[in-house]
């Protein structure tokens, strides 16, 4: 299940910039909805991705992930989790009038892509701590 962690490092709250290590400078990078390559600080998108879900985004993306939710409560959530995902990495949706902007499928695959992201990053640095 993918969860939104609220900091990739959790000591890095009593570091000061100059103290962290290349390795923990990341940046996220993804190709964006035109195949360009794009580049996000990761902690950033994940301040964004809450205030743009208003605190809900781990129960958006539970309901999605849920077999046992509804079929329009899926719908609904993952249609939220597109809207706070475009807002929080500034990517337009799809306009069918004009087709251009990034569709649902693919917006769902960047946040989960960034998801699995944070979830390696976190483990790579739990694991430099033991």
């Amino acid at each position: 299940m993918h969860r939104l962690y609220l900091s990739l490092n959790e000591s890095a709250g009593s570091m000061t910039p100059f103290e962290f290590t290349t390795e923990m400078k990341q940046i996220y990078e993804y190709p964006n909805h035109e195949g360009v390559k794009s580049a996000a600080d990761p902690l950033l998108i994940i301040d964004l991705l809450e205030v743009f879900s208003k605190g809900t985004f781990n129960e958006q993306m539970d309901i999605r992930e849920n077999p046992g939710s509804d079929a329009l409560q899926k719908i609904n959530a993952e249609q939220n989790i597109c809207n706070i995902t475009a807002r929080a990495f500034n990517i337009p949706v799809f306009d069918p009038q004009k087709g251009t902007g990034a569709t649902k499928t693919y917006l769902l695959a960047l946040i989960d892509h960034f998801l699995e992201w944070q979830e390696e990053v976190k483990k790579k640095h739990d694991s430099t701590q033991t």
